[in-house]
């Protein structure tokens, strides 16, 4: 579990803090009191400062983590995301997305499938995952050209950090906080994308011939129990029912993730495979208008 670090003797205003495990930390300042480096006045209080105040700063984050057992990972389909908008028009499915795509992964608590969030940690970086904007135009795009200053103007294939910059404050530092596997932003990110990829869940689908079609529906029951013999976990399911037309289109598929394996798993408690009112059969749309 790593932690930020509290002000120190030396730190610049503007210097990143660097993130890192409390007995690291606790151990740094014992060897610097034990050293005499903070054999001042100053550093006489600072040692004691961080004594009787650490525990405190760290409670909250402690108390998060401990709750800690399994990931959620979300998957949505990008036509039925944009059918759900009020203004189509400002949403945009990327030409080289062709699959399910990630929604978010959220570090759980497993015994009660609620999201563990808003934990202490460092800000989006853009420049952390600079490596990752091809990979994730096709996996985990920003679909709504309205989000993020530079949206406003951007091409289809163009994607805004205003997105990824959600998840990350929401989610992203409690698994940075709380999984000893994520050490980074980079980390983080590619750690979803990489479960998605390997699912492939729209050729899962395909194989049981489940195909994308504005017009025919499926048996909710097929999609899942395909899913969960494919992968060997039941997933959950979301569906959205248009007021106009009445029509149902299946939207959002979750699995359980075990962070020791970042490998989708049983759940705990499981989740409930219709828990967003799902009706027997969903229209699976291939388009999104």
């Amino acid at each position: 579990m790593r932690w930020p670090v509290p002000v120190t003797a030396g730190f610049q205003p503007g210097q990143e803090v660097v993130s890192l495990k409390v007995p690291r930390i606790v151990s740094l300042y014992q060897q610097r009191c034990a050293m005499g480096s903070l054999r001042s006045v100053h550093g006489f209080f600072l040692c004691l400062a961080f004594i009787f105040m650490a525990p405190v700063a760290f409670a909250s984050d402690a108390s998060q983590c401990s709750r800690f057992s399994s990931y959620t990972l979300s998957m949505e389909w990008p036509q039925t995301f944009c059918r759900k908008e009020t203004n189509r028009a400002d949403c945009v499915v990327p030409e080289a997305v062709t699959g399910w795509t990630v929604h978010g992964l959220w570090p759980t608590d497993g015994e009660t499938n609620e999201d563990i969030t808003r934990c202490e940690g460092p800000a989006y970086s853009e420049s952390a995952v600079s490596n990752l904007v091809q990979e994730r135009s096709i996996y985990w795009p920003d679909l709504l050209s309205w989000r993020g200053e530079s949206n406003s103007q951007r091409d289809d294939d163009e994607n805004s950090d205003g997105f990824w910059i959600h998840e990350w404050a929401k989610h992203g530092v409690c698994a940075l906080a709380c999984d000893p596997n994520v050490t980074s932003e980079a980390d983080y990110f590619s750690l979803a994308m990489n479960i998605v990829k390997e699912l492939d869940v729209s050729q899962v689908l395909s194989d049981a011939g489940i195909e994308p079609s504005d017009t025919v529906s499926v048996s909710t029951q097929k999609i899942v129990s395909t899913l969960q013999n494919a992968v060997g976990a039941k997933p959950a399911i979301a569906c959205y029912t248009d007021d106009d037309s009445g029509s149902t289109y299946l939207s959002e598929i979750r699995f359980c993730v075990d962070p020791s394996t970042s490998k989708v798993s049983g759940c705990r408690r499981e989740m409930d495979a219709t828990h967003r009112s799902c009706p027997s059969e969903v229209i699976y749309p291939k388009t999104s208008d």
